[in-house]
């Protein structure tokens, strides 16, 4: 990989754009540049002064990004700092929901804040949730749906602040959660059963899902217009 194609390449790579994009940008900028090389060789400079002379014409490589990113979208410096807010939002919401919420609700069925024993429910819930559901398939409909609002979020903001692969972020996420329902459990707090499990899994990929969703709409719709063409 010659110098141009490294140059090029460190400042497209930290774009937070389509591939097309970036190798649409990659394709204007390496063009820019063998133009300003043969400007140089034909004012007498040799080829390797010619490419480092293009290249300080060029600019700094981070100044160029940052202000392509600005170009592009002007609040991408607050993009990730508003999805880390909501995230942090999304998780006391959870705690609260799976934990201060018990407090009340032990208070009012055992007298005290905590339950006098443990319950981990391997199979019964299981059951009763999706084979016993006195609803049935309406039953079944208004657990996804609460499975899509409890954990829906949690696969969206999670895969986007993490940007690992689905299997990698379902197991990092399900591991995080499910630690806080073993602690819950562990202080009588909270009852333990395996059907917030499949829960879980089923919310955490329509959440992912739906991110997948809104960048491929993004990608459509940016090959719909004009990618931006940075002045020289």
């Amino acid at each position: 990989m010659n110098e141009f194609q490294l140059y090029v390449n460190s400042i497209v790579q930290q774009l937070r754009i389509s591939n097309r994009e970036k190798t649409e940008l990659a394709s204007e900028f390496m063009d820019h540049l063998l133009l300003l090389k043969q400007e140089f060789i034909e004012q007498a400079y040799t080829e390797k002064e010619a490419i480092r002379m293009a290249i300080d014409a060029f600019g700094y490589s981070n100044d160029i990004t940052s202000e392509l990113q600005q170009s592009m979208n002007p609040f991408h410096k607050w993009i990730r700092p508003f999805f880390w807010f909501s995230f942090s939002t999304y998780l006391f919401w959870f705690a609260y929901h799976f934990g201060f919420v018990f407090l009340e609700r032990n208070e009012i069925v055992y007298g005290h804040l905590f339950r006098d024993h443990f319950t981990f429910d391997i199979t019964s819930s299981l059951y009763d949730l999706f084979i016993l559901s006195p609803t049935g398939l309406t039953g079944l409909v208004v657990m996804l749906f609460y499975s899509i609002i409890t954990y829906g979020p949690l696969g969206f903001l999670w895969s986007f602040l993490f940007q690992k692969s689905f299997p990698r972020n379902l197991l990092a996420s399900l591991s995080v959660i499910q630690l806080f329902h073993l602690f819950t459990f562990s202080i009588k707090l909270n009852m333990f059963d395996t059907s917030r499990i499949l829960l879980h899994l089923a919310g955490f990929t329509v959440g992912y899902l739906f991110l997948k969703l809104t960048r491929y709409v993004k990608n459509k719709w940016s090959t719909l217009t004009p990618s931006p063409i940075h002045e020289f």
